[in-house]
């Protein structure tokens, strides 16, 4: 099996509140929009200005990096066709780079902790608007900022 994450780091996600948070915000922001949400990316752009560090990646897709994070971080969401919003992180942990996205994390980290996994086993947060998708993203950014902090503690 691919395991992205070092075991260290995996018990070390299991041990604290990380996943519990994560997935707390994916209950939090778990309603389908009863029709797709299209919102264009100069209006994120917009509603983000005052409360969130991002900038629009290029390329396919719907993609924004979170400014402002620690020099061995990173933290990227990829905006979904459902509505969902997907993560990409990495971030110094020992003498490595641990990269990868939340849900597989939190599986991962459950799974060896021992843990029930959730039902979907990779759930992410949705949002029906463009006011929710801001607080979705900012709060994921805390998340990171928290998971930051916990890795220099090691």
């Amino acid at each position: 099996m691919y395991q992205p994450f070092t075991d260290s780091f995996l018990k070390m996600i299991a041990d604290s509140a990380i996943c519990d948070e994560y997935y707390r915000i994916c209950d939090t922001h778990s309603t389908d929009p009863t029709e797709p949400v299209k919102i264009n990316a100069r209006a994120i752009m917009k509603a983000a200005s005052e409360r969130i560090s991002l900038r629009k990646l290029e390329g396919p897709g719907i993609s924004y990096e979170v400014g402002g994070l620690s020099e061995a971080a990173e933290l990227r969401f990829i905006l979904q066709k459902a509505g969902s919003v997907e993560t990409f992180f990495s971030v110094q942990y020992e003498d490595t780079i641990q990269s990868g996205r939340f849900p597989i994390l939190c599986n991962l980290a459950l799974s060896i902790d021992g843990r029930p996994v959730p039902n979907p086993p990779y759930p992410k947060p949705v949002y029906a608007s463009i006011e929710e998708l801001i607080v979705v993203f900012q709060e994921l950014s805390a998340l990171m900022q928290t998971l930051i902090k916990l890795c220099e503690k090691q």
